[in-house]
């Protein structure tokens, strides 16, 4: 049997993984929603960009940057997991 040492924040990293990998689908859209693309619309205005398309692009795009870094940053560098989150929660919620 292998011993490794974990330090705190080897464990933070761990329990927010698994917390994070217990949300999937609709769960895991509504928590990013409610806790990083709605607050970055509360900062700015829809008239701040050419279209309601480009806004809710822009929105969606930084708010899943902001999961990423918080929650899981050792996928913050997967394109594809990143691409894939922004497609997903784009047909779920984009109301355009």
């Amino acid at each position: 049997m292998k011993v490794i040492k974990l330090n705190e924040s080897d464990i933070k990293r761990i329990v927010k993984r698994v917390l994070t990998e217990q949300r999937t689908g609709e769960e895991l859209y509504r928590h990013i929603l409610d806790k990083y693309i709605g607050p970055i619309m509360d900062k700015h205005n829809m008239d701040e960009f050419g279209d309601a398309f480009s806004y809710y692009d822009n929105v969606i795009g930084w708010g899943i940057e902001k999961y990423l870094e918080t929650e899981e940053p050792e996928r913050e560098d997967d394109w594809d997991y990143r691409d894939e989150l922004e497609e997903e929660i784009k047909d779920w919620w984009m109301p355009i």
